[in-house]
């Protein structure tokens, strides 16, 4: 696979919104000071899983943002493999905005956050500044973007039945054609860890890859083998029904509608579609 450091072209042939830097885009991040490190999680790439591994390595000085409800699964998750609970992450009450977040407090006891759960990379550096962002090691991570898609499609699906106790959710194709239009970021990462388009971190790590990723990164922190072991139980994991491999589940309008989305990243890092269709039952 490939990795580039260069400008993506933004030439459009379909007039879709991009995700970006100034959009709705947040990210969960880590700065740990002790190994100079900041972690920006993306969506839908195992992400809630690295977190928990590389919080093993904070303190209670560092920025650890959390993973959902602080009695939640994942959380439970986190205290259950050694890592370190959310810290230093709460925003003070004198730096509520006024309206939603002050009300939303008041009303329903939510604590907005320092920083946004998924802070971009030029949202993480305004809050810590240019020396820290500078000088510290920055990682975060990627994944195919059609096997990610279709990751994101499931998470809908049961966050859908979960909540309505029913399981009468859109089709793969209506959900991708609505989300590519209104809500884009939930298919591409790029403008989590991209500043004015350029990648900004100093490692991405795979997700096809991700075991041999982590060991490597261990090794270029110092860190014994396997101190940054994944929990065994995925967090967020296990709600994808359908096992098949996403070029048997996704039509070629699919397929061509998240690759334009995520065009830039496709470009960076040499990712193909792996076409493993039987080519007599190709459908549109």
């Amino acid at each position: 696979m490939g990795f580039s450091y260069g400008r993506v072209s933004t030439d459009l042939t379909v007039e879709l919104a991009l995700p970006n830097s100034s959009g709705r885009i947040r990210t969960m991040a880590i700065v740990c000071h002790s190994r100079r490190l900041i972690f920006l999680k993306t969506r839908k790439t195992a992400g809630s899983s690295v977190e928990i591994a590389l919080s093993r390595l904070c303190d209670d000085g560092d920025l650890v943002t959390p993973i959902g409800d602080e009695n939640g699964p994942d959380e439970r998750l986190r205290r259950e493999t050694g890592g370190h609970p959310p810290v230093n992450w709460k925003k003070p009450w004198w730096r509520y905005k006024f309206g939603k977040e002050l009300r939303h407090r008041i009303k329903y006891g939510k604590k907005p956050l320092l920083v946004g759960t998924h802070a971009t990379a030029e949202q993480l550096r305004a809050h810590i500044g240019d020396d820290v962002w500078s000088s510290y090691y920055k990682v975060t991570l990627e994944r195919d973007p059609w096997d990610k898609a279709l990751s994101r499609y499931w998470w809908q699906r049961h966050r859908h039945v979960e909540r309505h106790n029913n399981d009468e959710f859109e089709s793969i194709g209506g959900f991708l054609a609505r989300i590519a239009r209104d809500r884009p970021y939930w298919l591409s990462n790029w403008g989590h860890y991209t500043i004015d388009d350029e990648i900004a971190v100093d490692r991405v790590l795979f997700y096809e890859r991700l075991t041999d990723d982590l060991a490597a990164l261990e090794r270029e922190l110092g860190l014994e083998a396997g101190a940054l072991a994944l929990p065994e139980k995925r967090a967020k994991g296990g709600h994808r029904a359908d096992r098949r491999h996403y070029s048997e589940v996704l039509s070629n309008a699919d397929r061509e509608l998240i690759a334009h989305v995520c065009r830039r990243e496709i470009e960076a890092f040499g990712y193909e579609f792996d076409d493993r269709r039987d080519q007599t039952h190709v459908s549109a």
